[in-house]
C-alpha cells in the first residue's frame, strides 16, 4: 500500500503529466507526440498502481457532430460570398468605387425589378464601353494621342489603379473576418467537446481522455466514449 509521501508525490507527478497533455489536447492537432503520451500513461499507470483510459475517435465526432458540421458550412459559405465579391472586383476593374459598390448590391439581389435589371445592364455596359476604350488608347504610342485622349487615358488608368487598391483591401479584409470567425467557431466547438468529454469521463470514473488516433499502447482498460460523447453533443446536454 502506498503511503501518504508517496502518495503526494504520485499526485504531484501526475499533474505534471496533465499540465503536459493538455497542450496537445486539439480538436484538430492529432497524431503528433505519441512517445511522449505513451511514458506519461506508464509513468502514472506505475505510480497509482491504477489508472483508467477513455479514448475518443476524434474524427468521427467531426464527422457526426451536427452542429460541428454547420459550423463548417457557414464557415464555407461566409468564404464563398467574399470569393464571389472579390471575383466581381476582378472582372469589373474599370468601374468606380460607387459604381461597382452598386453592381455588386444588384448581383446579390435574389429579384430585381426592370429598372434594376435594366441598371445592372447599364453597368456592366460601362464597363464594357471603358475596357474598349483603355484597350485601343494602350495600344498606342502615347505621345500620338491627342491632349483629351491622353487625359482619358489617365482617367482611365487611375480607375483600374484604384480598383486594384480596393480589391487588394477588401481582400485582406476578408481574409482577417474570416480568420477571426474561424477561431471563434474553432474556440466554441472545442469548449463544447471539452466540457462533454469532462462531464461523461466524471460520470464513468474515467482519469484520463486521449484522442484514439495519438494512442498506440495503453496498459490495462481503454475505455472508447466516442459514441456516449456524440449522444451528449447532438442531445445538446
Amino acid at each position: 500500500m502506498m503511503s501518504s509521501v508517496g502518495w503526494h508525490e504520485s499526485a504531484k507527478r501526475s499533474e505534471k503529466v496533465l499540465m503536459m497533455l493538455e497542450a496537445l489536447w486539439k480538436p484538430c492537432a492529432i497524431g503528433f507526440a505519441i512517445a511522449t503520451i505513451v511514458c506519461a500513461i506508464g509513468s502514472l499507470v506505475s505510480a497509482q498502481g491504477e489508472l483508467r483510459v477513455g479514448v475518443i475517435r476524434m474524427q468521427t465526432i467531426q464527422r457526426d457532430f451536427r452542429e460541428y458540421r454547420d459550423a463548417m458550412n457557414r464557415l464555407d459559405e461566409e468564404r464563398q460570398s467574399y470569393e464571389r465579391k472579390l471575383a466581381q472586383l476582378r472582372s469589373y476593374p474599370l468601374l468606380a468605387a460607387d459604381e461597382i459598390e452598386e453592381l455588386l448590391k444588384l448581383s446579390e439581389k435574389g429579384q430585381l425589378s426592370e429598372s434594376e435589371k435594366r441598371r445592372l445592364l447599364e453597368l456592366r455596359g460601362l464597363h464594357s464601353q471603358r475596357s474598349d476604350e483603355f484597350q485601343r488608347l494602350s495600344t498606342a504610342p502615347f505621345e500620338t494621342l491627342t491632349p483629351a485622349q491622353q487625359q482619358r487615358f489617365k482617367e482611365l488608368r487611375a480607375i483600374a489603379q484604384e480598383s486594384m487598391i480596393r480589391h487588394n483591401k477588401l481582400a485582406e479584409e476578408f481574409q482577417r473576418k474570416l480568420n477571426s470567425l474561424s477561431e471563434q467557431t474553432r474556440n466554441y466547438i472545442d469548449k463544447c467537446i471539452r466540457d462533454a468529454v469532462a462531464q461523461i469521463a466524471k460520470e464513468e470514473g474515467i482519469d484520463m481522455v486521449f484522442d484514439r488516433d495519438a494512442v498506440l499502447f495503453v496498459r490495462g482498460e481503454v475505455v472508447d466514449l466516442t459514441a456516449q460523447v456524440l449522444r451528449r453533443l447532438n442531445e445538446g446536454k
